[in-house]
């Protein structure tokens, strides 16, 4: 074990980010993408290290099997205690389970899953050391011990630029992995399930976010395959995530940004069975953005239409223009760019770009 200072920490990040650098500009252009980076904001690599050296409070690596907390104290205090407690609980989860062959496979899934499968060991580690703290955990110690061990810094997240709709993907394997395994655990066999999580992972946020599912093996993922963008989008646009999933949480984050309704969000992303997106960039920053969903019923599909259609209107700016507004079909243009919403029974599609021109080009490799 070893203490780092947070100087120390910024250095460590530092390192990691060089070695890691096309994956965390892929993360980057996903939340421009989503709208959780406000337009024409230009994130460079010494202000991400710092974002992501901010949002550590400790770490165990399994590479090297040494454990680390953050604190430029000389005493630990029982902000450390805690931290120390949780990374303690990931260095026998790395005896019992090998977490480097486990965070191995997380790296061949997709957002969707990789956030879901995080939220085993770190949902894990929040309930030991809640129970290594208080034993009885009320919903406070609850929400206290989340924030410590995924600890994040709004300042540095405001400043930036960056929504602070981010945190919520960062803390989500905290706060909702913890309820999950708190579920595990009263299915009726204990630890023998959180265990078990380990060999058998959640494949969606949807099953994270609704334990029974998982149980039960529902919300398996849909497979949706996308056409190839790039003979319709021509040599202009250049492919940054050619297919990945966002998933039914990270879905209600991006709808919260221009709802600011969390509940009509959370019930709109609800019913989520799958989806695909690819993302594509052009020069000054220019995005287009394809994204289908399949959903569990015709119900689920028109929660979805109705709310995506309002973050249309909102996200294309005051200069509202309605190039179509059909039954099954709402397109938006304005001086914030162009998207649609189109339904088909049980599926949706949504386009983005940057005007209307690329909107028609994509639509066209979905006819």
């Amino acid at each position: 074990s070893e203490f780092l200072t947070r100087a120390e920490m910024v250095d460590y990040v530092r390192q990691e980010y060089n070695s890691n650098r096309d994956a965390a500009l892929q993360e980057l252009a996903l939340y421009h993408a989503l709208g959780l980076i406000q337009p024409g904001v230009q994130i460079d690599a010494e202000t991400t290290v710092k974002w992501i050296a901010s949002n550590i409070a400790g770490f165990y690596d399994p590479k090297t099997k040494r454990l680390h907390v953050i604190s430029d104290l000389e005493n630990m205090g029982v902000d450390e205690k805690v931290v120390l407690a949780h990374e303690y609980t990931h260095a026998l989860q790395d005896q019992q389970f090998d977490l480097d062959k486990y965070q191995g496979r997380m790296l061949r899934n997709t957002t969707d899953a990789q956030l879901a499968m995080t939220s085993v060991y770190e949902g894990d580690a929040t309930t030991v050391m809640a129970l290594y703290l208080y034993g009885n955990t009320t919903q406070s110690d609850w929400d206290y011990l989340a924030y410590r061990a995924a600890f994040n810094s709004p300042s540095i997240i405001t400043a930036t630029g960056v929504s602070t709709r981010v945190s919520e993907i960062s803390y989500f394997p905290y706060a909702q992995g913890a309820q999950f395994v708190i579920a595990l655990m009263l299915d009726g066999k204990g630890w023998a399930e959180v265990n078990h999580a380990y060999a058998d992972p959640p494949q969606s946020t949807s099953q994270v976010l609704h334990p029974s599912r998982y149980l039960t093996r529902l919300a398996t993922p849909i497979p949706i395959a996308l056409p190839d963008l790039g003979p319709t989008l021509g040599k202009e646009f250049t492919p940054t995530i050619k297919f990945d999933t966002l998933g039914e949480f990270v879905t209600s984050v991006h709808l919260d940004e221009f709802l600011y309704d969390p509940k009509r969000a959370a019930q709109a992303a609800d019913g989520w069975e799958g989806d695909s997106f690819s993302l594509w960039l052009a020069s000054n920053d220019r995005q287009a953005f394809a994204w289908q969903m399949a959903w569990d019923t015709p119900r689920d599909v028109g929660e979805f239409f109705d709310a995506y259609t309002d973050l249309l209107r909102k996200r294309v700016g005051s200069d509202v223009t309605a190039e179509r507004e059909e039954a099954d079909l709402r397109w938006y243009s304005g001086d914030g760019g162009s998207g649609l919403i189109r339904r088909t029974n049980v599926r949706t599609l949504v386009l983005w770009g940057p005007d209307k021109a690329a909107v028609e080009k994509l639509l066209t490799a979905f006819k």
